[in-house]
């Protein structure tokens, strides 16, 4: 394995043991479409498109469960419609029922609400709300109906929204009167961005949304990090903020700013390298390994795999956290992959493109 290699197969064993562990009915964890939607997006990112097949069925039974429940959480919902864009699913006879649901949640409060009344809420929401209706619309704005008031109404909504998270030090928050945020400057961009994109969407004539200064706000969000790592003051450096800041920035057109053969040298020294003991190591090495990645079943064919072609096993990344996991893995491999990343909707633009 090459220095400035992706483990691309490593990064694979990641996505497909959470696939299985969220398909078994006994292990189900919480937010189970959010981890299903960023293990088949790990793995699409890969090129391992096959593998995602293998799980075509479930994902799509998967999707159609979510769309029939009428009151998703917004979060949630987001994910399911990234999984149908993923997968290239059909959803378009619940098309008009998920875009009236989802505008239902655009409150006249200036935010959207997770499902329930009076929960709390922030630029996560938001960000949720305008990426399910540009899906939306993308696909099926010949098939669906939004008035131009509608348009005018969620326009004004977000457009407020936004206004109302900038901090007194000029960067974003993820709700009104909070610190500044990596975080809260992406979730930010993305509304003002995919609003902008609803508005062409829908041919309407009202003025897109703008930030004057925003070359000052990206120039302060930039001049903070350390290698992309510090999203907020005083606080821990977290992989995420690679996918926050470094995100917004791509979206705005400004990756230049950051100095990307030093950020990919630190992400693919974030590769978390498993250490077997010596007993496990000699039962790695008695294994024999499958020729094709595809034919491995479990762990010590993935293993043995993986030290024939990569001399290491590699699984997942790794900063601050005490072993990989899929967001902060997914966040580091969209900042590695970044010009097949469309960060508005957090997928490949290929998946984002073929979905009209």
């Amino acid at each position: 394995m090459n220095k400035g290699e992706i483990c691309r197969h490593g990064h694979a064993v990641l996505a497909i043991k959470a696939l299985q562990k969220q398909f078994d009915d006994t292990k189900i964890e919480n937010e189970r479409t959010k981890a299903v939607f960023l293990a088949v997006a790990i793995l699409d990112l890969l090129d391992f498109q096959d593998i995602i097949q293998k799980y075509k069925d479930k994902l799509e039974k998967l999707i159609m469960s979510s769309i029939n429940n009428a009151e998703e959480p917004i979060q949630s919902l987001q994910c399911v419609l990234q999984l149908a864009v993923l997968l290239n699913y059909d959803f378009s006879q619940n098309a008009q029922q998920l875009l009236d649901y989802t505008l239902s949640l655009f409150t006249q409060d200036g935010v959207i609400e997770c499902h329930n009344p009076q929960t709390y809420t922030d630029a996560r929401n938001m960000s949720s709300g305008t990426i399910c209706v540009y899906l939306i619309l993308k696909k099926y704005q010949n098939i669906v109906k939004i008035s131009q008031d509608e348009v005018k109404r969620i326009h004004g909504i977000t457009q407020n929204f936004i206004a109302s998270c900038r901090t007194f030090s000029g960067a974003f928050a993820m709700s009104e009167s909070g610190e500044e945020h990596g975080g809260g400057f992406l979730l930010n961009i993305i509304p003002m961005h995919l609003m902008n994109k609803t508005l062409e969407l829908t041919g309407s004539q009202i003025n897109q949304i703008t930030i004057s200064d925003m070359p000052d706000v990206l120039f302060k969000m930039v001049q903070r990090q350390q290698l992309l790592f510090q999203g907020r003051p005083n606080k821990p450096e977290c992989l995420c903020y690679c996918l926050w800041v470094f995100g917004a920035a791509v979206i705005l057109g400004k990756e230049q700013l950051f100095n990307l053969q030093v950020m990919k040298s630190q992400l693919l020294s974030c590769q978390f390298k498993m250490k077997p003991s010596a007993a496990e190591e000699l039962i790695i090495k008695m294994t024999p390994a499958k020729d094709k990645f595809e034919d491995c079943s479990g762990k010590l064919e993935w293993a043995s795999y993986l030290m024939k072609n990569y001399g290491k096993i590699l699984c997942g990344f790794i900063l601050a956290e005490e072993k990989p996991d899929l967001l902060h893995s997914y966040a580091a491999l969209c900042a590695l992959k970044w010009e097949q990343m469309d960060f508005s909707v957090f997928m490949p633009k290929r998946a984002v493109d073929r979905w009209e």
